[in-house]
């Protein structure tokens, strides 16, 4: 205790917490990783997260006495079971068996097929690609490059309550010459049950065979940060995209998409926007992207009947620029005669720092001896400049 805080301040404190009901706690506990708050006690020494016991994980409070508490263990037990059971449904959906690594599910699974009836919990044995919060929920999901095969279940999203990241992209067909073997294949709709993912932050399926999105997929899915369907088969987009106004990075390259909807414009906080790639046949709106304040990179490249302009975009309100591409589109603007033949079109090549629009080469000033001479050589068309 401070000695200018009088006494009955810490009293007053003292008693409030006594009185308290726990919720801020228990708020908490929900956003800290299962390991790091699943309790040790006489009836689980181990830790709950290493006790194979074949008791459920709520049983292990101890001390419910009111029909009220027994009933909320009873619903929260038949809620984590109804994710396990979700976790199943989407292994056998996915050819789980012959995943590249399905340690945990596979015990589930092979009891199911035989006929057994076995207690097993994906947060306490810690399932592969399965991660848990304090109160033992999904929360994340990542199998990437898992020889995943199959489509979505169509309730997925509902069983998961706080499931805030799901990744099961593909990252490559090939490496070097070889073939990923791992690589997933997930084919059909993203279901209609994701207007049930309140929670989702991270969605990336990228380099699978995804080929619609609900038109309901941004009407509950608004806290969305992240959402990557690069390399899929995805047409057309929903007009409810535009309600994900927390979204930083939209993936959309190598995609068929024919149409832009004015609902992207709706997208302010928009970082990263990739639609590379596709067959767009439209005129970009004359204020696409104006109020994108921390827009960082653009990439419309290898859309050749993709029309419009971007000359908004190369002002004062877009400090965190980084690039734009417009390589291969009919985009036209102040920068279009310095970005038409770069893949990669840096701002620092067309725009000044009072936002001209000329070619600023200052940057060049910089360049070491050895830099320019470098460049003096392969500018020079004269034999005797060789060494």
């Amino acid at each position: 205790m401070l000695p200018s805080e009088p006494a009955e301040v810490f009293r007053e404190d003292e008693h409030r917490l006594l009185l308290s009901d726990g919720s801020w706690h228990r708020g908490q506990k929900a956003k800290m990783p299962f390991d790091a708050t699943c309790p040790v006690t006489t009836a689980v020494p181990m830790g709950c997260s290493r006790q194979f016991a074949f008791q459920p994980l709520e049983i292990f409070g101890g001390g419910l006495t009111t029909p009220q508490e027994e009933a909320a263990i009873q619903a929260k037990a038949e809620e984590r079971g109804g994710e396990t059971d979700m976790l199943m449904e989407f292994f056998g959906s996915m050819d789980g068996p012959n995943w590249r690594v399905n340690e945990g599910w596979e015990r589930r699974w092979t009891a199911i097929q035989q006929g057994f009836i076995i207690y097993s919990d994906p947060c306490r044995e810690h399932w592969y690609g399965v991660t848990c919060n304090g109160e033992g929920y999904v929360t994340e999901i990542e199998l990437v490059d898992n020889r995943l095969r199959g489509a979505f279940p169509l309730d997925f999203f509902r069983a998961f309550r706080f499931l805030r990241r799901l990744c099961i992209a593909s990252t490559a067909q090939e490496f070097n010459n070889v073939v990923n073997e791992n690589r997933n294949e997930i084919v059909g709709p993203i279901p209609m049950s994701v207007e049930d993912a309140t929670e989702l932050r991270v969605l990336d399926v990228s380099s699978n065979s995804i080929n619609y999105l609900p038109d309901a997929f941004g009407t509950a899915t608004h806290q969305m940060e992240i959402l990557s369907l690069a390399n899929n088969k995805v047409a057309s987009l929903p007009d409810s995209l535009g309600n994900l106004t927390n979204l930083e990075t939209l993936e959309l390259q190598g995609n068929s998409i024919a149409t832009l909807r004015g609902s992207l414009n709706e997208l302010r906080n928009l970082r990263d926007l990739n639609l590379a790639y596709n067959a767009i046949n439209d005129t970009l709106p004359t204020d696409f992207a104006k109020d994108w304040d921390r827009l960082k990179t653009l990439n419309f490249q290898d859309n050749p009947w993709l029309r419009g302009t971007l000359e908004h975009l190369l002002v004062s309100n877009k400090p965190d620029l980084q690039y734009i591409s417009t390589w291969n589109t009919s985009i036209t603007g102040p920068a279009e005669p310095f970005c038409r033949d770069q893949h990669y079109c840096y701002t620092f090549s067309f725009r000044t720092d009072d936002n001209k629009y000329e070619a600023d080469h200052t940057w060049a000033l910089e360049m070491t001896d050895t830099a320019k001479d470098t460049v003096d050589l392969a500018n020079s068309t004269r034999i005797d400049a060789l060494p």
